[in-house]
């Protein structure tokens, strides 16, 4: 399967809540958002 890159802007702060959330759960964001694409 291909893979390809997606450049979204988010206000710094809600990014680092974001990864601080997913890193308590075990995941990086690339794995985080792949789970809401509904790729596992």
């Amino acid at each position: 399967m291909a893979m390809t890159n997606i450049a979204i802007r988010v206000d710094s702060e809600i990014k680092a809540q974001s990864q601080r959330f997913f890193n308590n759960l075990g995941l990086d964001m690339t794995t985080a958002i792949n789970i809401f694409y509904g790729r596992r």
